[in-house]
């Protein structure tokens, strides 16, 4: 989290391998139930499910850090390679905190490719997400006064806002 002291805390992070038929979000689109849990409380369980679900074998994925992490506080996850023709795409989602969905993740499943088209390892990647790719599920009112972490009186308790994923 390479946010300015006193800056947005996050929750743990959904990390997955896939064949770039994981779709986490699309704009526009309601989130699945995963997204939703993510979004508005950090629970990464019901994400992982969905995952495995479509993926089957064919996906690794973790939960790297515990939840909330501070700024300047780094977290790792392993993920299991066992056929990079399969598992050639990274995917990750987490909740910005304090908010009451907001969360980053990418929506395109082939935006971050670790290995080329012949298998072979493509190189460490790397990327920062700014404040201009923060999205909102949509999935809940946007009130600050109960925000998740702040006054938030229990999970998923609020209207749903527009009811579709947006920035």
């Amino acid at each position: 989290n390479e946010s300015a002291q006193n800056g947005i805390f996050l929750t743990p992070v959904f990390t997955a391998l896939h064949d770039g038929s994981f779709d986490l979000f699309n704009i526009g689109e309601a989130a699945s139930p995963g997204l939703e849990a993510l979004a508005e409380d950090g629970n990464v369980a019901v994400l992982l499910g969905e995952f495995a679900a479509a993926t089957g074998a064919h996906g690794s994925a973790a939960a790297a850090g515990m939840g909330p992490i501070a700024p300047g506080a780094v977290v790792h996850s392993v993920l299991a390679v066992e056929d990079s023709e399969v598992q050639r795409y990274f995917s990750y989602a987490s909740m910005i905190i304090p908010s009451n969905d907001a969360f980053i993740g990418n929506g395109n499943p082939t935006m971050t490719a670790l290995f080329d088209d012949a298998g072979n390892y493509a190189g460490p990647v790397s990327f920062t997400v700014t404040g201009a790719r923060v999205w909102d599920a949509g999935t809940e009112l946007d009130k600050e006064m109960d925000a998740a972490f702040l006054n938030q009186t229990g999970p998923n308790n609020r209207a749903s806002e527009s009811g579709t994923e947006h920035l």
